[in-house]
């Protein structure tokens, strides 16, 4: 078995350095076919009028508008549409390799069976794994492997969305020092002179685009507030409306309000600040307590029943298998309700 495991282990290596070798030549090609496409349909829109186009763009493509927000925000390498494309074929690749990784080598895996009491006796291998399990089992592991890069997004969205609300502040600060200038230069400089770290880097870039290009106060509200959506916070919004504001109004109560604006925030991250240095004991507790007990509990286990029959028990028997996807269910909850206390995203309450 573990041969088996290693193998697959193996062959999953090559197919992922085989991926990084045809990653470049694939990026070049999502960003022609985007272009193809946003060019039909561009021209596509104004045959048939705009706004029967954006009423059909908001009745289809859920899943790709999802999956575009968050990759507005963990890519920095962000291109509308290409991106997307480029999730999908990832994630078939990603299903399609595991899939076929496998059923290449379940072949070798024989079936055990014993005789008598399985928890004390030596298992014999007496045949090869049924075609009708080999499927079950392939399917089930492309399956979860499939998964992956959804939640390994969805992780680092929620991150990076956390993330975000404290590097508002940065931004904010330094647009307030090109404040004289248009909003779409201002975007563009603040960018340029935000630390490399800050995940609203090519966000501001893409907001920056809007206030350049947009055809008409619609087009300018859903790319201004995209932005402000990405980041989820009152302060989001509150910058992201002074903005437009500015851009359609006055430039002339900008700094005012931007100063008023990060004075609030300010006074939002010390008290978040001081809420954490009275609980860091408990948010520590959390993170490391649960596997703490864990590790002692399964060591003691191993101590008494010896590591072969403790190991049948977790992995051969329908309860222990139970169990097992419980506590590393609730060891994962657990980390994340630990790790979204131990930094609250900077909003208003």
């Amino acid at each position: 078995m573990v041969t088996f495991l290693v193998r697959i282990l193996f062959h999953m290596l090559i197919v992922y350095g085989m991926w990084l070798m045809i990653t470049p030549i694939l990026d070049n090609y999502y960003l022609s076919v985007s272009k193809r496409i946003d060019y039909r349909r561009t021209a596509k829109s104004r045959l048939v009028g705009k706004k029967r186009e954006k009423i059909r763009g908001k009745q289809s493509f859920l899943l790709n508008r999802h999956l575009d927000n968050m990759l507005y925000l963990t890519k920095n390498n962000y291109q509308s549409g290409a991106s997307v494309r480029r999730f999908y074929l990832s994630t078939c690749f990603v299903f399609i390799s595991v899939l076929l990784i496998v059923l290449m080598t379940i072949r070798e895996l024989p079936v055990q069976l014993s005789a008598g009491d399985s928890l004390l006796l030596e298992d014999t291998a007496v045949g090869i794994l049924p075609i009708q399990s080999m499927w079950r089992f392939s399917l089930l592991l492309s399956f979860i492997a499939g998964l992956l890069p959804y939640l390994r997004l969805r992780y680092s969205f929620s991150q990076r969305r956390n993330k975000g609300s404290y590097d508002l502040l940065e931004v904010i600060k330094i647009y307030a020092k090109f404040g004289y200038l248009n909003v779409s230069a201002a975007l563009t400089k603040t960018a340029d002179f935000v630390s490399n770290d800050n995940v609203l880097k090519r966000p501001l870039l893409l907001m920056a685009e809007v206030f350049a290009g947009y055809a008409d106060v619609e087009e300018l509200n859903q790319g201004a507030m995209r932005f402000s959506s990405t980041i989820n916070t009152t302060f989001g919004n509150i910058f992201v409306s002074n903005l437009i504001y500015a851009e359609r109004e006055s430039n002339r109560q900008l700094p005012s309000a931007l100063l008023e604006l990060t004075q609030m925030m300010e006074q939002q991250r010390g008290t978040i600040l001081e809420v954490k240095s009275n609980n860091r004991d408990a948010i520590q507790l959390g993170l490391f307590g649960n596997i703490l007990v864990l590790v002692l509990s399964v060591g003691t286990f191993i101590y008494l029943l010896t590591p072969k029959i403790y190991l049948k028990l977790q992995f051969q028997t329908t309860t222990g298998l139970t169990f097992f996807a419980i506590i590393v269910s609730s060891l994962f909850i657990s980390f994340l309700i630990s790790t979204i206390l131990a930094k609250p995203k900077l909003d208003y309450h």
